[in-house]
């Protein structure tokens, strides 16, 4: 995973592509550090809510398992996020996958 340098007015919540623990574990120490923002999860794996209940327990944690690929990790939350008044996130996923992210 990526680490960069984020202004925290910019976040208004954390975006994890879900599948890799590593991504599930780098998005708890997000949520630390941006103890404001909700954390929204595309297609966990089956024991990502074990790593994530730090963030379940401060009632910020949005689960979804409807996404079957990149396009939809996106478009399945995408109203979710809409409804939440969230047009800005930080995206939490391995470096591997950002190229289809950014597609």
């Amino acid at each position: 995973l990526h680490h960069f340098f984020v202004m925290k007015s910019f976040v208004a919540a954390i975006f994890v592509l879900g599948g890799e623990p590593e991504r599930d574990l780098y998005a708890v120490r997000l949520a630390e550090s941006h103890p404001s923002e909700d954390v929204y999860v595309s297609s966990p794996g089956s024991t990502a809510p074990q790593r994530l209940r730090p963030i379940e327990e401060a009632g910020r944690l949005h689960l979804d398992w409807r996404a079957v690929d990149t396009v939809t990790n996106f478009s399945t939350m995408y109203d979710e996020l809409l409804q939440a008044s969230i047009s800005k996130v930080l995206l939490v996923t391995s470096p591997y996958h950002m190229p289809r992210a950014e597609a």
